[in-house]
């Protein structure tokens, strides 16, 4: 962790070991091979070189996203030459007569394949699941910190779901689907979009403009979707806004009632179903658009 400067890159570094150490267990149960005092001694060297291969594979993923030079098969190349190397050394004694000799290859045959192999696919995947997203270098990249925050504003949005769905079905036993309850489901589904927006950790939020924008008469608001953030940014500046989405949120079992109680409708209905879109315009609500 010192030396990496991360908590992160630590676990990346060491679980390679964890499971190459599972793997030499296993196959030497398989292969009905026993552990001896001479061989548990080079297997602690094996399990000392499968730590070198991890850090230097982790150093040279590390290399290519601060620098953009490719250097991870370099770094490959140097693990591999090592391992082979310690093959042909140790694992020639397999044709040895004596039996402690030949127990020498086996662990080193069995333990230098695994830890290469966990050494090459391990650090490489999980260090790529941190930094980038569909191919793309992320923003910031993960870490245990925003993974945590991220986790407990799904789980406060996944609150928010349920308090709206109780709100809709409250308003709908007391006073029906009429524009009043209506109106009052839009003002607690903004005032709930508001509070989340504003009270998201390490996020700070400015409005800007706030004065200008005139929702007195029915518009159309076009914007740009990257995430659940921007949809509820939007959604909380006024209480007359209609969202057009898309089949998969409309039938999502998390937030389709509430979408439905809302009056949000698919974007396919602007061309299929035009005067359901002209009666919520009529009713002075402004119409959302993601592209």
């Amino acid at each position: 962790t010192l030396s990496f400067g991360r908590f992160e890159l630590s676990v990346i570094a060491f679980l390679p070991l964890a499971i190459s150490w599972i793997w030499i267990l296993g196959i030497m149960s398989l292969l009905d091979l026993e552990f001896n005092i001479v061989n548990i001694i080079l297997a602690t060297f094996i399990f000392g070189l499968g730590d070198d291969y991890t850090i230097f594979i982790t150093e040279g993923m590390m290399h290519e996203y601060a620098y953009g030079k490719k250097m991870l098969s370099t770094y490959k190349n140097t693990v591999a030459l090592s391992a082979l190397i310690m093959l042909a050394g140790i694992g020639s004694l397999i044709v040895a007569v004596h039996p402690a000799m030949r127990s020498l290859a086996q662990v080193t045959i069995v333990g230098m394949i695994s830890v290469v192999i966990t050494s090459y696919i391990v650090p490489a995947y999980l260090f790529r699941k941190l930094v980038t997203k569909r191919g793309r270098y992320r923003q910031t990249p993960l870490t245990l910190w925003n993974m945590w925050w991220s986790l407990f504003a799904f789980t406060f949005f996944l609150l928010g779901v349920v308090f709206l769905s109780v709100s809709g079905a409250v308003l709908v036993l007391l006073g029906g689907r009429n524009e009043k309850n209506k109106l009052r489901f839009h003002g607690i589904l903004q005032g709930m979009c508001r509070y989340v927006i504003s009270h998201m950790p390490e996020s700070p939020i400015e409005l800007l403009n706030s004065g200008d924008t005139d929702f007195s008469s029915p518009s159309v608001i076009v914007a740009n979707h990257q995430s659940h953030l921007d949809l509820m940014a939007i959604i909380m500046l006024h209480p007359k806004i209609i969202v057009m989405t898309n089949y998969r949120e409309w039938n999502s079992p998390f937030y389709k009632t509430i979408l439905r109680y809302a009056d949000y409708l698919p974007i396919e209905y602007l061309n299929t179903h035009r005067d359901l879109v002209h009666e919520r315009v009529r009713r002075g609500y402004s119409v959302m658009i993601f592209r």
